[in-house]
């Protein structure tokens, strides 16, 4: 009966502190976009994708390589496998980033690219840092589906950024919140490996080449696939940016706050899940069943999300008249429509990432965002130079893409001949 009772309440720790970061890390977007004018806000959405794309760059494909192979040696009961890994991609992680990254952030500095300030250009390269080694941490306690030490990880940074970004940002404005970031995302990283540990090993950071070229040879398939699906979030971005200006891009970043919303919960739904999945599903191998819940996930949600539809765009448009007016815009109500549409088809799309992953089929995956990319420049070039350019095509060409890629998903999948197919 204690038993019982103590799973109940480590599931109910488990519930409150995930969905608790997730509403924290979505209300962050919204604190920000008013503390911040909407030109500053739209910098700061898109320096921080840029940052995002850097630190899969410097992970190189880890991320997803440690979840896949992590999970399966879990299932294994291989649990040491688990932190050498995470170990050792660190060390290959933090030596990319310092040849690779660094180096071009410190071109865009002189070349002001970006037009901030030296400061600003540290503060990027530490956040760049820390974001590869937090990517590590996180995907090495989701493989060891070590459930509360990593809810606890994102509510504590959550929680840090909100209140810090709030505080900073009335200081220091965007230069504030980027100092909130890196300060979150250290501190998360030093809890999560020196007081849940176990903690990082020397003997683990060390730049053996045969390692190195192992790990990237054994990640590379997911490097490009994150790698194209991190550009496409980025790309919008600086299209907008480019065509419309700094005002626009913030009106655009501000509308975006509900994809953040719909990929904030596939993230905490995802962060838990997929590493079950390809753990229960590699003890059974059974590739059909897994197939199978992955089809009803995606079903169930894009069916969700359409009833709800009406009546969050109905209360977010209330919302947004009386508390964020200088947001508004002509149709913004149909632009808004468009990106919660195209958001609940993105969304749909990674559900099955699970089954991609457990197959070992991330090539596919990989080809599937290759396409993406090219169909999403294509119609944000389109909604630039063929049509007016506006916040309301561009949102349109963010809902094309998004449905477009949802469509091919499912073709591939249709393709796979799962039963005759082992979980690796």
């Amino acid at each position: 009966m204690v038993a019982l009772y103590n799973k109940k309440a480590e599931h109910l720790l488990y519930a409150a502190l995930m969905f608790g970061g997730m509403a924290l890390s979505f209300g962050k977007w919204i604190v920000f976009s008013k503390v911040l004018l909407p030109g500053d806000f739209g910098m700061y959405s898109a320096v921080m994708s840029s940052v995002a794309v850097g630190a899969y760059v410097g992970a190189a494909g880890l991320n997803e390589y440690l979840i896949q192979r992590g999970s399966s040696s879990h299932g294994q009961g291989q649990m040491v496998e688990i932190y050498k890994l995470r170990d050792h991609s660190m060390s290959v992680g933090l030596l990319m980033t310092g040849m690779l990254l660094v180096p071009l952030i410190a071109v865009s500095y002189l070349m002001n690219w970006w037009g901030l300030g030296w400061a600003n250009f540290g503060v990027l390269c530490a956040l760049l840092v820390s974001t590869v080694v937090f990517g590590m941490v996180d995907a090495s306690l989701r493989a060891a589906q070590r459930a509360l030490a990593f809810a606890g990880m994102v509510f504590f940074r959550a929680v840090m950024l909100l209140s810090t970004g709030y505080v900073l940002a009335q200081w220091g404005d965007f230069s504030g919140i980027l100092l909130a970031e890196l300060a979150s995302s250290g501190a998360a990283i030093a809890m999560a490996l020196w007081v849940w540990g176990p903690g990082p090993r020397l003997k683990g950071f060390v730049f053996d080449p045969a390692i190195i070229f192992a790990l990237l040879n054994d990640s590379f398939s997911f490097l490009k696939l994150q790698l194209l699906r991190y550009l496409s979030l980025m790309l919008d971005k600086w299209l907008v940016a480019w065509f419309l200006g700094a005002l626009a891009l913030g009106q655009y970043s501000f509308l975006l706050i509900t994809f953040l919303a719909f990929t904030a919960f596939a993230g905490v739904y995802n962060a838990v899940i997929i590493p079950r999945l390809i753990s229960a599903f590699s003890r059974k191998n059974d590739p059909e069943g897994l197939a199978n819940i992955t089809r009803m996930q995606a079903y169930f949600f894009l069916i969700g999300s359409l009833i709800i539809g009406p009546f969050y765009l109905l209360a977010l448009n209330k919302v947004i008249y009386r508390y964020f007016s200088e947001y508004l815009f002509a149709n913004h109500v149909i632009a808004l429509s468009f990106i919660y549409l195209g958001s609940a088809f993105h969304v749909s799309s990674q559900f099955f990432d699970s089954l991609f992953y457990a197959l070992r089929k991330q090539s596919d995956l990989a080809m599937l965002a290759a396409l993406s990319l090219l169909l999403f420049g294509f119609y944000y070039l389109a909604a630039g130079n063929i049509l007016t350019p506006s916040v309301l095509w561009f949102s349109f060409a963010f809902f094309i893409s998004k449905f477009s890629c949802f469509l091919m998903t499912l073709f591939r999948v249709s393709q796979i001949n799962i039963p005759s197919t082992n979980i690796s």
